[in-house]
């Protein structure tokens, strides 16, 4: 029989039947939690600030899939393996009906740069107990034959990842939906048992009995009382003309896509950048950078000549794992479970205080392609109290109290029990 959660982590109420569902952001993340919950039977309305869908971070022209891997064998790395097949499943269920969601030069290398990630790359293999086809670690000679690049170390060879076309994605995520584009979120207003979501004039652009955060590292400012856990980080990627763009998708820390169509002529995708940015309104982020291009051209074999590129933020966590579910009302939190650090019996303590109605789906980081729509039947689970698809531990791992929990049984500190390569 599977321990009910502990009492900081108890699954919410779910939702009325019928209860209105307002999901602010229109990227991957919103896109995702706002499919599954209309699967579900809720009503749902998508409210996206800016006029098109996926303006954000999920707006870059291409990006790759590929999983996470870890050598510990602990949540964050079941969570990521999970996620990434569970991803890989939806897009060819999207493809099947017509959508043309990925690069038709499918798969990714992931390859080592060195000998002692050769070596890494050689148990996780052996550890990874996935079916045939889905990973090989392959050497040199067959890394230069999939993607017509030099790899001395060889990789693993992931055939069914590749480059996702992230807009058409989200278009695809999003259709049939009840779409509000050009609807500005700028505060969230509790009143009889109802959200107002107001614009920054303070009029009311949607009201609704729950409202789920899926706007990244916006999501702060709208929740300030749940004290998320989040930075944001800076990325940019460059689009380049000319010279031999790889047979398929290489990443080796960054990363190099085969030739797409942009703005009419082939180009590749090459990135990206990865930088803390300390204040997210400072829309300084956006400007494109010279030195970021220079950046992400230094590992490239065959360059080419740059003809652009775009920057976007990431919402990050410290465990690189999303922000999933109900969230907490931080003062309640500190409150109730002030001793917690003492060890007293977890039946003990009330339940979680949560800000009624609230959740997020954000915190994605640079691998929402491949984790927003399995976090997104996570969230859809919680919020209409359907069985879940992941276990309680990959549920307790998502919380968004989760690191207020930490910092309540240990103190403030890093979590680092996952082995990233």
């Amino acid at each position: 029989m599977t321990a009910p959660p502990a009492p900081w982590f108890r699954r919410p109420d779910p939702l009325p039947a019928g209860t209105r569902v307002a999901v602010v952001g229109g990227g991957v993340a919103g896109a995702a939690a706002a499919r599954a919950l209309a699967r579900g039977g809720a009503r749902v309305v998508v409210l996206e600030r800016h006029g098109v869908l996926a303006a954000e971070a999920s707006g870059n022209p291409a990006g790759i899939i590929a999983p996470r891997l870890t050598r510990d064998g602990g949540a964050g790395g079941r969570f990521h393996d999970r996620a990434f097949r569970h991803a890989l499943d939806l897009m060819d269920a999207l493809e099947a009906r017509g959508h043309r969601i990925r690069h038709p030069a499918a798969g990714v290398l992931l390859a080592a740069r060195d000998g002692a990630e050769a070596a890494r790359q050689d148990d996780l293999a052996a550890r990874y107990a996935w079916p045939d086809g889905l990973m090989a670690r392959v050497d040199a000679a067959a890394a230069r034959d999939l993607t017509g690049r030099a790899h001395r170390h060889g990789g693993l060879w992931l055939p069914r990842a590749g480059t996702v076309f992230p807009r058409t994605l989200v278009a695809t995520l999003a259709e049939g939906l009840d779409l509000r584009l050009g609807a500005e979120v700028a505060a969230l207003r509790r009143a009889d048992g109802a959200w107002s979501l107001l614009d920054g004039a303070g009029r009311a652009v949607a009201d609704a009995g729950a409202v789920v955060l899926a706007n990244g590292v916006f999501a702060r400012a709208l929740a300030a009382a749940a004290d998320l856990a989040m930075t944001a980080n800076r990325g940019q990627i460059t689009l380049l003309h000319g010279g031999t763009a790889p047979r398929a998708a290489v990443s080796a820390g960054a990363y190099e896509t085969p030739a797409l169509q942009w703005h009419g002529a082939p180009a590749r995708v090459a990135g990206a950048t990865y930088d803390r940015w300390a204040d997210p309104a400072d829309g300084a982020w956006r400007r494109v950078r010279d030195a970021d291009h220079r950046r992400n051209l230094e590992a490239l074999a065959d360059p080419g000549t740059v003809a652009g590129g775009r920057a976007a933020l990431r919402a990050v966590t410290t465990d690189r794992l999303p922000l999933v579910g109900p969230l907490p009302d931080a003062a309640a939190y500190r409150a109730a479970y002030a001793d917690l650090r003492h060890g007293r019996p977890a039946e003990t303590y009330p339940e979680a205080p949560y800000l009624p109605g609230l959740y997020a789906c954000c915190g994605f980081g640079s691998r929402g392609l491949q984790t927003a729509p399995l976090a997104a039947e996570v969230l859809a689970s919680l919020v209409l109290g359907t069985p879940a698809p992941v276990e309680t531990d990959l549920l307790d791992a998502l919380h968004p109290a989760r690191f207020l929990v930490r910092e309540l049984k240990k103190g403030p500190q890093k979590n680092t029990a996952i082995n990233y390569f």
